[in-house]
Order: structure tokens, then sequence, then C-alpha cells
């Protein structure tokens, strides 16, 4: 028997049930590949020619949305971006989700760091983000010990 009762939100059973759910998206692409964690999903592809690899992209992002239809979810085109990462300026023929021309940004947040165009970052950030992440997950000891080896 199936509930429709949601899962907690905040429980630690949610995205590991969202996971296992979406898990199988990445077999609807062709050219691209994903990164998930918990509630985002990142794409990314690469190419030499800039032309066929927005035409690939495209054509996968047409696939993703039939795959999201299928599995009864939504793709929020408002909040998705992209970046073309390279040392410079490109004029690209722009990525389009059911007529939704989604917009291009110099920088991102990605899994808390900020990464742009030219694949610079901050360290600090950095270190904090790996600091974060140890006091919720390493034993204290391994904290105090390893803190000074950090970025």
């Amino acid at each position: 028997m199936w509930s429709t009762s949601p899962v907690l939100q905040g429980s630690v059973l949610g995205p590991l049930l969202f996971l296992i759910y979406i898990n199988d998206m990445k077999n609807s692409l062709k050219c691209m590949k994903s990164i998930l964690f918990a509630d985002d999903s990142t794409t990314y592809a690469t190419n030499f020619s800039l032309p066929e690899l927005f035409r690939c992209f495209n054509e996968d992002l047409k696939l993703l949305t039939q795959w999201f239809r299928a599995n009864k979810l939504s793709l929020n085109a408002t909040r998705t971006k992209y970046m073309i990462f390279g040392k410079r300026v490109i004029k690209d023929q722009g990525l389009i989700i059911e007529g939704n021309q989604i917009e291009r940004v110099p920088k991102f947040k990605f899994l808390g760091i900020t990464i742009d165009e030219n694949l610079t970052y901050d360290v600090l950030e950095i270190q904090t983000c790996l600091q974060s992440v140890c006091a919720q997950f390493c034993p204290l000891e391994f904290i105090e010990t390893r803190s000074t080896h950090a970025l």
C-alpha cells in the first residue's frame, strides 16, 4: 500500500529517499554528467567545440525535461543557471528549457563554495566550508590535530 504522506522536512531520511528516487536521472543523459547532493543536482559537459557543446547540452535538457515529467517532478527553469569555464570571453548560443532561456552567470555557489568562470575561488571560503563539514562529521581530535594543515 502506497502512502501519500510526505517525509518530514529536515529529517535525515528525506534527502536519502530523494537521492534514491532520482538516482536514475543520469541514465537519461547522453553527453552531460551529473552530480547529485541532497535535493540539488548539477550537470556538466565538456567539448572542444562550443557549438557542439551547446547543441548536445540543449538536446540533453530536452531529455532531462522528459525524465522529470515522467517522474512527476518539475524542473525550475528560473532557478537553473549555467556557466562556461575558460580564460577568454565567449559569446554563446544560450541554453533553453521548455522555451525558457537559462541565465548565464559569471560565478555560482556550488556546495558552499563560490566558483567563477576562470575557476578561481576564495581559499578562506573553502577553509571555512571544510571546518564546517569536519565539525559535523569528524571526531573532535581530528579537527584539532588536522586543522593547521587545511588549505
